[in-house]
């Protein structure tokens, strides 16, 4: 097993879950390379909210996020893509917010 990079903050914006052109499983490499305190999703996580759309990797970075929000700060700012983001975040166990001061 390699040893993950330590780092403060990851951000992440315009994931697009639902869009074909998703990188979700680049992601998914990404984010269990590394370990980090706090992860900003700075919008468009979503492309719409037509969950049908999502495929596997997409639903698991889905799951990740939630793994993550109980170890470490996770951080969704709702971006125009997100519509009524608000009422999901108990989809991935996260906050959201309209805006966000790091």
């Amino acid at each position: 097993m390699t040893k993950k990079e330590k780092i403060d903050t990851m951000i992440i914006s315009d994931l697009h879950l639902g869009a074909h052109s998703s990188k979700a499983k680049e992601l998914v490499v990404i984010l269990l390379s590394y370990d980090f305190k706090r992860l900003i999703l700075n919008g468009d996580i979503f492309d719409d909210f037509n969950f049908r759309r999502l495929n596997s990797e997409q639903w698991k970075i889905l799951s990740i996020f939630r793994r993550l929000s109980k170890k470490c700060e996770v951080v969704w700012i709702s971006g125009n893509h997100d519509g009524d983001a608000l009422n999901l975040s108990r989809l991935i166990g996260v906050k959201v917010f309209r805006q966000y001061i790091w």
